[in-house]
């Protein structure tokens, strides 16, 4: 398979899950708001960065083993592979066990927290249900991230979406087991329930894939003091990532919960923050598999760096085309698709205009990540983790020190939105001021080599924005007919731009290939 298609069907499959993720995440929360309330929704919203814990200890347990397991992988020695895969595993299991006693030390801080008394049971229950999921999905992680190793981006994704199903099947759950729709009962049961279905989602994923190759079976009497100092050589910086993001990004939420309380901080905090983060999830499409991507072309290439940056290229620029339109759509749209989406579920109509600020500061941040994202991913897998591990860790650590700050000389009436502002002024800083720096001098190539994909994407998203302006502003009544047709003049006008704009000849001529085949491949289908 060319590399073409390989990306046309990694980023398809990417979008088809992300699309499912979208829609499951919004009917949770409506879900959600109808059985527990908007108290319960709060203190969800601030347990839950224990549930974001989950992806980010995953996630990073991915990183520190794609790279050493994909080099063995593409490499075809069996015997070297089943050393590194065991010696993953065994990390894997020692990690795992760490990150339980993480979160039993999360339940020292809950009396700490504005939480009633009447909640601090539920809460208790709910943390341990989420280090115990923690504990499971790092453990089965080594066979897992062989989805993404060996490129089964469908199959991949197709797990992922029922990962997230578990997520709403746990909630739905509540209409028959807490028809009292009582707080503390309905997180209970709905921790529970997430914990079980995950760990079932996970388990028959991974005996899935070792039933087609039998070497991820485990067997630790293969792995060595060698190839585990190699994970956790490769891990080093990667832990420091992973600890100052498992303790910095519930900061935001208990500073929110410690200032504003459940209703008015973390509930307007959390899905302010829920609803822009899926820019970045949107972008994610064409993140994932990236750095499995670039590990596979550093082994096989003989070329140095010519395929990988031209990877970065091509990717940043995907980047800004899928991050930038989304960045004007949630600054024009987040009002009328809050009052349709849970508009109906909250009491003070007040609380919607503050969710929508909070939606529209939180997008210029993941916005940013977006665009830092790729560049982080490429460079992963080139082993460049220890030019960027840093930046990241003191992007991290800022976030709460400035929120703190901005709170303290705020005026009283944008006190609220500190904390959105302290996350958007520390990713400026060291993810498009300093890293981009970085990745010039890893890549051998100019700054301006670096920002050259993204400017055509900004200015044609900004010159189509007039578009969505007027055509919001006509609507009378909003509904979800005209959620989804409001913003068709403006994708096909930015669509417009960017054949015209945007891609060069050669993009264009490679577009039209690639549609060509995707077209034949539906015909001979149906044939």
């Amino acid at each position: 398979m060319t590399e073409a298609r390989r990306a046309v069907v990694r980023i398809a499959s990417n979008y088809v899950r992300l699309f499912a993720t979208v829609c499951l995440g919004l009917y949770l929360i409506r879900v959600l708001l109808q059985t527990i309330g908007e108290e319960g929704v709060g203190l969800f919203a601030l347990l839950g960065s224990t549930v974001g814990i989950v992806s980010t200890i995953e996630e990073a347990a991915g990183w520190s083993m794609i790279r050493e397991l994909g080099t063995a992988h593409h490499r075809g020695d069996d015997a070297e592979f089943r050393r590194m895969y065991n010696s993953a595993v065994a990390v894997s299991l020692v990690a795992a066990a760490i990150m339980m006693l993480m979160f039993l030390g999360l339940l020292a801080i809950l009396p700490w927290l504005e939480i009633s008394a009447q909640l601090q049971s539920a809460s208790r229950v709910f943390i341990l249900a989420m280090g115990v999921t923690s504990a499971a999905m790092v453990a089965m992680s080594p066979a897992f991230n062989m989805y993404l190793i060996t490129e089964r981006m469908v199959t991949y994704n197709a797990w992922m979406i029922t990962r997230r199903l578990t997520m709403l099947l746990a909630a739905l759950s509540l209409f028959v087991l807490n028809p009292q729709h009582d707080p503390g009962r309905g997180l209970i049961i709905y921790g529970l329930g997430y914990c079980v279905l995950q760990i079932v989602a996970m388990g028959l994923s991974v005996a899935v894939i070792a039933a087609k190759d039998r070497r991820l079976i485990p067997a630790l009497r293969c792995a060595d003091r060698a190839g585990m100092k190699s994970i956790i050589g490769i891990s080093g910086w990667n832990v420091g990532i992973l600890l100052s993001q498992v303790f910095v990004a519930p900061v935001g939420q208990i500073i929110m919960n410690r200032s504003f309380g459940l209703t008015l901080g973390n509930l307007t905090f959390g899905l302010g923050t829920q609803l822009s983060g899926y820019l970045r999830v949107f972008a994610s499409g064409i993140t994932t598999g990236l750095d499995a991507v670039s590990t596979r072309m550093s082994v096989t290439s003989d070329s140095g760096s010519s395929p990988m940056l031209g990877l970065l290229r091509t990717s940043a620029q995907l980047h800004a085309l899928a991050a930038f339109p989304c960045l004007v759509g949630l600054f024009v749209m987040a009002e009328p698709f809050l009052h349709w989406w849970i508009g109906a579920r909250v009491s003070d109509p007040a609380t919607l205009s503050t969710i929508a600020t909070m939606t529209r500061i939180m997008a210029v941040a993941f916005a940013i990540m977006c665009l830092s994202d790729c560049w982080t991913r490429v460079l992963y897998g080139g082993r460049f983790i220890a030019r960027l591990a840093p930046v990241l860790i003191a992007s991290y650590l800022a976030t709460p020190i400035v929120a703190l700050l901005l709170l303290a000389t705020m005026a009283e009436s944008h006190r609220l939105y500190a904390v959105a502002w302290a996350i958007v002024a520390t990713h400026f800083v060291f993810h498009i001021l300093v890293l981009p720096v970085i990745v010039a001098r890893a890549m051998h190539i100019g700054l301006w080599a670096v920002f050259a994909p993204l400017w055509r994407p900004a200015v044609a998203a900004a010159m189509c924005a007039p578009i969505l302006v007027f055509v919001v502003r006509q609507v009378p009544t909003w509904n979800i007919g005209w959620l989804v047709a409001a913003p068709l003049p403006y994708c096909a006008a930015f669509a417009a731009v960017t054949w015209l704009f945007v891609m060069n000849r050669e993009e264009r001529a490679r577009f039209r290939t690639a549609f060509g085949m995707l077209r034949r491949r539906m015909l001979s289908g149906r044939a």
